[in-house]
């Protein structure tokens, strides 16, 4: 298989992006620029410069009519929990089809291509320590569906080495017993994120991943509405209170992290088919 560079993976994820853009656009369907993409559009116009990947967001009930309607569009598919065997993500990815993309320090699972990663808005809870709670219920369980799914790996030294890679083993031999599955685990993350969606609530953010804690957690007004913001040249839609939703995540987003923590966070590798 050829390996795509930064730029052919750059490339084809804006394709994607337009693509969904288009595709929400048409069928009234309500996303968001988020995470990283938000703040680099923000800040930078486009790819944050040492980041590698797009996120987008959708209020649940829009994210469940685009995994109904976005099945196959062109060379991409929406991959979830729901069309995808052992899918080990509790959120849905849109892959372009043409390409394969192993995460070697992630998953055992290699069921994507080049993604974008598409995550559910569900509601939180009103009070500050009964949510606390609940995202550490799903910060534990999505501890636990890491450990299911992580590969075999080395450790500092060999003693950790063989420790790391009996507990390894440990996980997916449950894992593949069905006792605690990925998909059980997933299926929980998924049911338990969505706890509080038939209420009224006046909070709401992305539950299904623990990667900000509490912080996930922001004010209904902010997706009053949306705003269009450029990214790489075209404008994509972002939350009204985008400011807002930044500063929730990341603090004075607009002041650059120290050089040395200016990498990626995916050690991916991603090729032609």
């Amino acid at each position: 298989m050829t390996p795509l560079t930064q730029k052919e993976s750059r490339e084809i994820q804006m394709s994607m992006l337009k693509e969904i853009d288009s595709f929400c656009r048409t069928n009234g369907i309500t996303y968001y620029l988020a995470f990283g993409t938000l703040l680099g559009a923000v800040r930078h116009q486009g790819f944050i410069p040492w980041d590698d990947d797009i996120d987008i967001m959708m209020p649940r009930k829009d994210y469940e009519r685009f995994e109904q309607a976005f099945s196959s569009v062109k060379n991409y598919r929406f991959l979830t929990k729901n069309n995808t065997e052992n899918f080990p993500y509790p959120f849905g990815k849109v892959i372009d089809t043409r390409t394969v993309k192993k995460e070697p320090l992630r998953t055992r699972y290699q069921v994507i291509g080049l993604d974008i990663d598409v995550f559910p808005i569900d509601n939180y809870p009103n009070e500050s320590e009964e949510a606390k709670r609940w995202c550490q219920k799903i910060s534990s369980t999505q501890k636990t569906l890491y450990k299911t799914f992580v590969p075999y790996s080395k450790g500092r030294t060999i003693f950790r080495t063989i420790v790391k890679n009996t507990i390894t083993a440990f996980f997916h031999l449950i894992d593949d017993l069905g006792i605690c599955s990925v998909k059980k685990l997933v299926s929980k993350i998924d049911a338990v994120s969505q706890q509080y969606n038939s209420l009224e609530t006046k909070y709401c953010g992305i539950a299904v991943i623990s990667t900000y804690g509490e912080r996930k957690r922001n004010r209904k007004e902010i997706y009053a509405s949306s705003v269009d913001v450029p990214f790489e040249g075209s404008l994509f839609s972002a939350p009204i209170g985008y400011d807002e939703y930044l500063t929730d995540t990341y603090g004075d987003y607009m002041q650059l992290p120290p050089i040395e923590k200016r990498k990626t966070h995916h050690l991916n590798m991603v090729y032609w088919k």
